[in-house]
C-alpha cells in the first residue's frame, strides 16, 4: 500500500510540474533563420516646385539602407541583428504612376539572419506571449537620426510539443509583405499579423510624406526557416556531394580552353604591302555529325573579293576530333601589294555529313589582317566558327556578314599571322602548344553548355581516334575499297565540291541541332510552353508529362539513377498574364533520360481543377482550396482537358524544336498507346482520327512543347526551329488560328475575383494582387501535387 501511495505521489508531482511548466509559458524558442530576402523600396521622384519639402529625397543614399531583424516576445526585444551596409545588388528603374514619377530600388541580401536557442524566461518583463519577428528598414543620414523607411511584423512561430513541455518552433514559409510606414509603434505587440490598410497611414511631418511609400508599395520578400533542419539538409547534401565526387570522373581529361598568356613575345609586325605568312594550325572539337574536313579561304577587301585562294587538308595521323593542318601559306609581296587596310580573311571549313554522306559547310570565320596602324595583326588566334552560307550574293561580303549566323558549339579554328620566313631559311615556325597560352582566345571562350559538350567529346571513345580512322569508317560505310597509301588522295577527292554541286550552287550548311548526338547520361531537356483552345474558364490548369517507352526500349531495364524509365514531371509556374483558354507556363526545362528509341514519346496530359480559393484572413499565408462540387478534389474525367504525344528522337539526335501537336479529348486509349510503341506517333494519330478512334477538341486546341539536347542549358541552346508537322494530320490552319486567338479572360481573373471590388479595378497593378497571386499559385500547385501523389498511391 505504501508503494502505491509513493507511486501516486510521484505521478501527482510530475503532473503538477508539467502543469506548472505549461502555465508558466513555453520553455524556449527553437533556432530560427530568415533568408532569401528581397527588398523593394519605392520612393517618389523629388519635384522641382517643392524643393523645401523633399530635401531628404534629393539626398537619399541608396547604399546607406540597412535592414534590422529583431526577435520579440511580447514587448520585450530578445535579440536583434542588422545586415552589413554593402549590398549584393542594386537596381534603379523609372516609372510613371497615376500620381507622379517614382524610383524603385531593389536590394537582394545573400546573407541570412540566424537566431540560436532562446529562453524567454531568462529575460525580465517577458510576458506569456507568442514570439514574433520585427523587420525594420532604415536609411542612415550621417550624424542625423536614421530615417525609417518601413517596418513589418512577421508571424514566424508556432507551438510544438517536446518532452514534458512546449517550444516555439519556426513555421517555415515564404512570404511577400508590404512595409508599414512611420516609426515602429510602442504598442507593436497589439498590432495583428495582417496588412494595414492604406487609409490607416498618415503624414508624419511636413519634411517628408511617408504615406507616399504606401501608395508606391515598398515590399519585402523573405523565407523563414528552421536552422536545425537546414543544417541537417546541408549536411546530407554535403555527404551526397562528397560521395558523388568520389564516384564521378574528372570533368575534363585536359584543359578545354586556355586564356592568352600576356607574357608571350610576338615578332615585329610587317607593314601593309609587305609579305607575311598565314599558318592554319588546327580545328578544335568538330561536331558529332562532321567527319573528314578541309579548309578553304580567300583574302578580300572592298576593291577585290578574290585576292588569293587557300586550301588545306588535315594530317591523317592527327586527332579526328581536333584535326591538325600544319599548313603554311606564303603571302608574297605581289599579293600584299593589292591589299589595303580593310583587307580581311574568310576561312570556311567543309566536311562530309556523318548521316547523309553529302559534302556540307561546317562553318565560317573572318579576321581583319591589318590593325589601325596598318600593320599585320601578328600572333595566334582562336576563332569560333559560325553556321551559315557566306558566299557572295548581290552584296559583297564584309566581316559583319556572319554576325547574324549562329556559332557552331565548341568548334574553333587556330591560325597564326607571322612575318614572312626568309627564303634562305624556309622553315615553317613550329606549331605552338595550345596549352601554353600562345593564342588570343578571349573571343572563343566556351559557355557552360559548350563545356559540357567538350567534356563529352573528350571522353567519347566511340568517335574515331585519328583522321585516318575516320576516313576508313567512311570508306566502309560506302562499301568501297581504297588502299591505305591512297587514303589522302581519296579524302581530297571526297571533299571536292565539284563532285556534288552544280555551277553557282553552294554546299548546304551543317545541321546545328545535330552537332551533338544523344547520350543517355546527359539526357534531353523538355519544357511545356503553352496550351491553346482549352475549355477551361474558371479552372486552374496544370500539366502532367511522362515518357512512354517504345517497343525496343521497353525490353531494357530502368537504371539505378532512374534513367531509362517512364519519367514524369509536373509544370508549376502558370503565367497569369495568359488566357484561361490558352494558358502559358514559365517553368524551366526538365532533364529526362530515356533510352534512345525512335518510338519513345512524351505524353502530355492537361488537367483543370474546378475549385474555389479563399484567401487567408491574415494575408500572410496561402488560403484554402474547396472543390466547387463539394466533393473531394481528384483527377477524373471532367478534369481532363486534353492530351497529346510528341516523338523524342530524330535518328541519333534529340528531335530539337518548338513542337505543336493537336489536343485530343478524354484519355489516350490502350489501343493508341500500343500502336505508338512500334509506329510513328504521327501515323497512329492520323489513322486513329480517320477511323474515329480519336476525337480532336472542338476548338482545334493544341499544345506546344520545347525539346533540345541535355547538354544545353535553358539560355544557351541554339535557336529552336518551329515544327508544326503534327498539326498536319488535320486542318492545320484552324489549329494555327486558335493559337493566335486573343479572345477570353486572363488567368489573373482567378485571383482578382478573390479580392474586394476596389482592388479588382486596379487589375494586376496592386501589391495585394501580387501577394494573392503568389499564394494562389502555392495553394493550387500544392493541391494538384497532392492529388497526383494520391492517385499514384492508389494505383
Amino acid at each position: 500500500m505504501a508503494q502505491w501511495k509513493l507511486l501516486e505521489l510521484i505521478i501527482f508531482d510530475n503532473v503538477v510540474l508539467t502543469a506548472r511548466n505549461m502555465n508558466s509559458g513555453f520553455r524556449e524558442i527553437s533556432p530560427t533563420g530568415v533568408k532569401d530576402i528581397l527588398l523593394k523600396i519605392v520612393l517618389p521622384v523629388p519635384q522641382a516646385e517643392q524643393p523645401h519639402t523633399e530635401t531628404w529625397l534629393q539626398n537619399f543614399d541608396p547604399s546607406a539602407v540597412k535592414l534590422t531583424v529583431s526577435l520579440f516576445c511580447g514587448s520585450e526585444k530578445l535579440c536583434s541583428k542588422t545586415n552589413p551596409l554593402k549590398l549584393s545588388s542594386l537596381r534603379k528603374t523609372q516609372a510613371e504612376t497615376t500620381h507622379r514619377p517614382e524610383t524603385e530600388f531593389t536590394y537582394q541580401f545573400n546573407e541570412s539572419f540566424a537566431f540560436d536557442y532562446l529562453d524567454p524566461m531568462a529575460f525580465l518583463n517577458v510576458t506569456d506571449a507568442k514570439p514574433y519577428l520585427l523587420l525594420k528598414v532604415e536609411c542612415c543620414r550621417g550624424g542625423k537620426e536614421p530615417l525609417i523607411l518601413g517596418w513589418q511584423k512577421i508571424d514566424a512561430f508556432q507551438p510544438k510539443s517536446e518532452g514534458f513541455g512546449m517550444i516555439w518552433a519556426p513555421r517555415e514559409f515564404s512570404t511577400l509583405v508590404p512595409l508599414n510606414p512611420l516609426e515602429v509603434p510602442d504598442c507593436i505587440v497589439e498590432h495583428p499579423f495582417r496588412l494595414l490598410q492604406v487609409t490607416q497611414w498618415i503624414h508624419c511631418s511636413k519634411s517628408h510624406t511617408v504615406s507616399e511609400f504606401a501608395e508606391r508599395h515598398s515590399t519585402i520578400q523573405l523565407t523563414v526557416y528552421d536552422i536545425v533542419k537546414e543544417k541537417g539538409r546541408l549536411r546530407n547534401e554535403q555527404v551526397k556531394g562528397e560521395r558523388l565526387t568520389r564516384l564521378q570522373e574528372p570533368p575534363f581529361l585536359y584543359a578545354p580552353w586556355v586564356p592568352h598568356n600576356p607574357s608571350v613575345v610576338l615578332p615585329k609586325p610587317p607593314r601593309i604591302h609587305q609579305p607575311f605568312d598565314l599558318y592554319i594550325d588546327a580545328l578544335h572539337y568538330i561536331p558529332d555529325n562532321a567527319t573528314i574536313t578541309k579548309i578553304t579561304g580567300q583574302f578580300s577587301n572592298s576593291e577585290s573579293s578574290h585576292l588569293y585562294q587557300i586550301i588545306a587538308f588535315p594530317v591523317l595521323e592527327s586527332s579526328s576530333r581536333n584535326p591538325e593542318f600544319r599548313c603554311r601559306v606564303e603571302i608574297s609581296a605581289g599579293v600584299s601589294q593589292r591589299m589595303n587596310s580593310n583587307t580581311w580573311l574568310l576561312l570556311q571549313v567543309h566536311t562530309v555529313d556523318a548521316d547523309s554522306g553529302h559534302l556540307i559547310l561546317l562553318g565560317s570565320c573572318m579576321i581583319h589582317i591589318f590593325n589601325a596602324e596598318e600593320e599585320v595583326n601578328v600572333g595566334g588566334f582562336q576563332l569560333k566558327l559560325r553556321a551559315g552560307l557566306s558566299e557572295d550574293g548581290p552584296v559583297p561580303l564584309t566581316p559583319s556578314s556572319l554576325n547574324c549566323c549562329p556559332f557552331i558549339p565548341c568548334c574553333t579554328l587556330l591560325i597564326r599571322l607571322l612575318p614572312h620566313a626568309q627564303a634562305s631559311l624556309f622553315v615553317p615556325v613550329p606549331t605552338p602548344d595550345y596549352l601554353m597560352g600562345y593564342y588570343f582566345t578571349d573571343g572563343a571562350k566556351p559557355n557552360n553548355s559548350e563545356l559540357k559538350i567538350i567534356s563529352t567529346f573528350q571522353k567519347d571513345n566511340s568517335y574515331p581516334k585519328f583522321v585516318r580512322d575516320m576516313a576508313v569508317q567512311l570508306i566502309n560505310k560506302e562499301q568501297s575499297r581504297v588502299p591505305l597509301d591512297q587514303l589522302e588522295a581519296w579524302c581530297v577527292e571526297k571533299l571536292d565540291e565539284r563532285r556534288y554541286l552544280l555551277p553557282l550552287h553552294f554546299p548546304k550548311c551543317i545541321n546545328i541541332h545535330h552537332t551533338v548526338r544523344y547520350r543517355l547520361e546527359t539526357g534531353l531537356r523538355a519544357r511545356i510552353k503553352q496550351a491553346f483552345g482549352l475549355k477551361a474558364d474558371g479552372y486552374y490548369v496544370n500539366v502532367l508529362a511522362r515518357i512512354l517507352k517504345g517497343a525496343v526500349s521497353m525490353q531494357l531495364p530502368e537504371l539505378p539513377q532512374c534513367w531509362g524509365g517512364e519519367e514524369k514531371f509536373l509544370v508549376q509556374q502558370l503565367d497569369f498574364s495568359s488566357l484561361q483558354r490558352s494558358p502559358r507556363w514559365t517553368d524551366p526545362s526538365v532533364v529526362l533520360h530515356p533510352y534512345l528509341d525512335d518510338n519513345s514519346v512524351l505524353l502530355v496530359q492537361i488537367y483543370g481543377l474546378d475549385a474555389i480559393y479563399t484567401p487567408d484572413p491574415s494575408g500572410q499565408r496561402p488560403g484554402k482550396i474547396v472543390p466547387r462540387s463539394g466533393e473531394a478534389l481528384e483527377l477524373n474525367v471532367q478534369s481532363q482537358l486534353g492530351w497529346s504525344a510528341f516523338p523524342l528522337f530524330d535518328r541519333n539526335y534529340v528531335r530539337t524544336g518548338i513542337h505543336s501537336a493537336p489536343l485530343f479529348q478524354g484519355a489516350p486509349s490502350a489501343e493508341f498507346l500500343q500502336g505508338i510503341m512500334s509506329r510513328p506517333v504521327k501515323d497512329v494519330m492520323a489513322e486513329s482520327l480517320q477511323k474515329k478512334r480519336l476525337k480532336l477538341l472542338s476548338t482545334y486546341g493544341s499544345v506546344s512543347v520545347e525539346m533540345w539536347d541535355g547538354h544545353y542549358f535553358d539560355d544557351e541552346h541554339p535557336e529552336l526551329p518551329v515544327l508544326n508537322d503534327l498539326l498536319m494530320i488535320n486542318k492545320t490552319r484552324k489549329f494555327l488560328a486558335t493559337q493566335t486567338s486573343k479572345r477570353g479572360k486572363d488567368m489573373s481573373q482567378l485571383v482578382l475575383k478573390t479580392l474586394d471590388k476596389k482592388l479588382r479595378k486596379l487589375g494586376r497593378n496592386s501589391l495585394e494582387y501580387w501577394q494573392q497571386e503568389h499564394f494562389y499559385k502555392q495553394a493550387m500547385g500544392n493541391a494538384f501535387y497532392d492529388i497526383v501523389v494520391s492517385a499514384k498511391k492508389k494505383k
